[in-house]
């Protein structure tokens, strides 16, 4: 039997926050990362709106995850809470999650771009923790206040959430939302970057449904994106960034059958030829498009920890050629 976890409302479109706030709720606490003037400002505007009609909100800001975690346990043990509503970075709405893992209070996301970062906590890790919001708001505006830096980031770590549920699905339904949302994001993110506003809500979708898919693997604990991952959590890269830079070489690596179907609908597949070359065809996109968006093609470009590394590795059950590439980088560029 295989169960699939689904948020109880998903809410999309330009008025999406105005409709979720007429829920009824007593309620509601609003909890955020964001820290500029200007997205200070849109979370007034929230809880503007929950004032309309719920009898009680509060909001906490604080870019310091460790002091929001505090802050908003403190809070929620002294005052009866319906709903929190974290509205930021992916790290922010993991956050959130752990805080309604261990209070049992429900949570809306209102993520700003991407809503997962795999954060490992130390009292939970993130296949422990992991649960869909109750609610998901993806309001398009918000991408107006993303820097290129994190739609680069979050975009192709989500990328690699949708490849690791490719690889690792045993369901049809998540199978074919992993491969949509991957190829959504191949075909958009450059764009995107670049600042072209429908690529960007594309994007923002697509990359949704890529976490989606994700929560629902079940092999999500066991998997080689997670291995490597959390390998390189130990040189204090963080699993989103090492996901966003590794995904090329873990993809060389597991090649499956399901990329031939990726690579179709990426448009890099052609008539009359065997699929291996179209697989080949897809890591050489995804090479390219990670150069196109300035990451970096290994982790030693980030970390520096070189005899760290080394000894880390020696004691690795990963294989040692895959981690060697993942901190390396290779020079594959393919002409196809």
């Amino acid at each position: 039997m295989y169960e699939i976890f689904l948020p109880e409302r998903i809410l999309f479109g330009d008025d999406s926050i105005q409709r979720y706030a007429q829920s009824d709720f007593e309620s509601v606490l609003i909890i955020s990362d964001k820290t500029s003037e200007k997205e200070r400002e849109f979370i007034e505007k929230i809880q503007e709106l929950f004032d309309t009609k719920t009898p009680k909100t509060e909001k906490i800001f604080n870019n310091d995850f460790c002091g929001l975690y505090s802050d908003t346990i403190k809070y929620i043990s002294e005052n009866e809470v319906d709903r929190i509503v974290a509205a930021g970075s992916a790290r922010l709405i993991d956050t959130a999650m752990m805080i309604s893992y261990q209070s049992g209070v429900g949570f809306a996301a209102v993520p700003f771009f991407s809503s997962c970062a795999m954060t490992d906590f130390e009292e939970a890790d993130y296949k422990t923790y992991r649960k869909s919001p109750k609610e998901v708001i993806i309001e398009p505006r918000l991408v107006m206040y993303v820097d290129s830096g994190t739609v680069a980031y979050d975009a192709m770590s989500c990328f690699a959430y949708a490849l690791d549920s490719v690889i690792s699905s045993e369901n049809d339904v998540i199978d074919s939302l992993a491969l949509s949302s991957a190829a959504e994001i191949l075909n958009n993110l450059v764009g995107a970057y670049r600042g072209n506003f429908k690529a960007l809500q594309k994007l923002q979708y697509a990359m949704y449904c890529a976490v989606l898919a994700h929560r629902n693997t079940v092999s999500l604990g066991s998997s080689v994106l997670d291995g490597v991952t959390s390998f390189f959590g130990q040189l204090g890269v963080s699993k989103q960034t090492s996901a966003a830079i590794c995904i090329a070489e873990i993809a060389d690596y597991s090649r499956c059958d399901s990329f031939g179907e990726l690579a179709r609908q990426a448009g890099l597949y052609r008539p009359d030829e065997d699929i291996s070359f179209s697989v080949d065809r897809l890591i050489e996109r995804i090479r390219k498009v990670q150069a196109a968006v300035n990451i970096p093609r290994c982790i030693g470009s980030v970390c520096s920890e070189r005899e760290l590394y080394s000894a880390f590795r020696e004691n690795s059950h990963l294989p040692s050629e895959l981690l060697d590439l993942c901190y390396h980088g290779s020079f594959k560029f393919m002409k196809l």
